[in-house]
């Protein structure tokens, strides 16, 4: 490592490598000049803006005398490296790897921050519900043809409860389940609703999280709005079975409701 000191109207000190040096670790610079009967000390930490020696303030007095010390060419002088710790230099932006955003935390944000929706859903209580054709053709072939036979159209009603509407969208943007786990009437209307426009994995998520709950988990109402919408489709043997054994529990509530005598 060479060392080179210049006197003019001020010290520099360069050291080669020094860049390369400094960006691993840290560096202190310790300089003493020693002239007759005189002593200069100076001591500063290098750093990869600034490389040069800070020198303390002079009186009049005390600088007159450093720059004759410095310009007779006389005296000693005596420079001291110092290394201290290593670096820990963070990665820069180019090193970092590239962290893409999750799928499902992208599509949360297109569907609760409404970015660039382009049709409404309405629920049977009138409630908007904005959202992307492209979301639901890709999971349902009947929205698909939906929107291809009359892409003009931007408001479509559904026959769908305002917490069932939620909790399909949020199913069909990033598969959550929560609403139908809390609420087992939403996970009946969104079991329909898979049927009904072919969205399989819907339908399939639904039936499993109607088997596993146990059967004390259904009311009589919601056993019997399952067992109406089973019966007259195929495919449902183990849920239908299931929903058998709840209503015969609840069999006087049952046999005096509306709705199974309109069965």
């Amino acid at each position: 490592m060479n060392v080179n000191v210049r006197f003019r109207h001020r010290i520099h000190v360069s050291v080669s490598s020094l860049p390369d040096i400094l960006i691993d670790w840290n560096v202190d610079l310790v300089m003493i000049i020693e002239y007759e009967d005189r002593t200069w000390n100076f001591d500063c930490n290098l750093s990869i803006r600034g490389r040069g020696v800070v020198l303390t303030k002079f009186t009049p007095q005390e600088d007159l005398e450093f720059r004759q010390a410095i310009r007779s060419g006389k005296g000693k002088i005596t420079i001291e490296i110092k290394f201290g710790e290593r670096r820990l230099i963070p990665p820069t932006t180019t090193d970092m790897p590239f962290q893409p955003i999750p799928t499902t935390v992208f599509a949360r944000n297109l569907l609760e921050e409404q970015i660039q929706t382009d049709v409404y859903l309405v629920s049977l209580n009138t409630v908007l519900f904005p959202c992307h054709k492209g979301f639901l053709a890709a999971h349902s072939a009947w929205f698909h043809h939906l929107f291809q036979s009359r892409p003009e159209e931007k408001i479509w009603k559904f026959r769908m409860t305002e917490e069932g509407l939620t909790a399909f969208l949020k199913y069909i943007y990033y598969a959550d389940t929560e609403d139908p786990k809390k609420n087992l009437k939403i996970a009946v209307e969104l079991l329909k609703i898979g049927r009904k426009y072919k969205i399989t994995s819907m339908e399939k998520g639904m039936t499993d999280l109607l088997l596993e709950v146990p059967t004390t988990a259904f009311t009589w109402e919601i056993a019997l709005e399952l067992f109406c919408f089973l019966r007259k489709e195929e495919g449902f043997e183990a849920l239908e079975n299931k929903v058998i054994e709840c209503m015969k529990r609840n069999s006087a509530k049952v046999s005096e409701s509306e709705t199974l005598q309109g069965i």
